[in-house]
């Protein structure tokens, strides 16, 4: 085989295994989510955008658990700040909701692991973005193999370039080279 042929093929055989490794990414994303029992010891919310937030508020007022873990949250903010911004929520005693500060999703995944092993927490309602879903999965089952996580995904609306972004940081943690 001449050294083009062999550069056609390879090209080919990456190509197919990006095509195949976006859609299972893709397939990940439209999956929907199993029932979970009522109540769940715990609601996680990842934050990256309010709707986030106000999902993860409208299952603690819908009585799906007794608690909302709300991780990745800025210094500054408070449970008190949370109702404030979302005061048509029923939710008003701020000592349901518990904050963690959180930079990434790996530290999303090691935070929750951490809170929920301290919490007696064996079951959490995981509320992110669909498109972001798959890889909190995957590093949330690394961290904490033994929490059932039920996944809540928040419809949202994504750029391409931010769909492209997080495919590639799934595929990076699908093969290893992501905490």
């Amino acid at each position: 085989m001449t050294r083009r042929r062999l550069h056609s093929v390879a090209a080919a055989l990456l190509a197919g295994a990006m095509a195949w490794s976006f859609l299972d990414y893709w397939a990940a994303v439209k999956t929907r989510p199993e029932a979970a029992p009522k109540p769940v010891a715990a609601i996680v919310v990842l934050t990256g955008g309010p709707a986030r937030v106000r999902a993860g508020l409208d299952l603690l007022a819908a009585g799906a658990s007794e608690r909302l873990f709300i991780s990745g949250a800025g210094k500054k903010v408070t449970a008190d700040a949370i109702l404030a911004a979302n005061q048509d929520v029923t939710v008003r005693r701020s000592n349901r909701i518990e904050i963690g500060h959180a930079e990434d999703t790996a530290g999303n995944a090691a935070e929750t692991a951490a809170w929920a092993a301290d919490n007696d927490v064996d079951g959490i309602l995981l509320v992110t973005a669909n498109y972001h879903m798959p890889r909190s999965l995957l590093l949330f089952r690394q961290a904490a193999p033994d929490l059932k996580i039920y996944p809540q995904p928040v419809a949202a609306s994504a750029s391409a370039p931010t769909i492209a972004g997080e495919w590639m940081k799934y595929l990076a943690t699908r093969l290893g080279f992501s905490r």
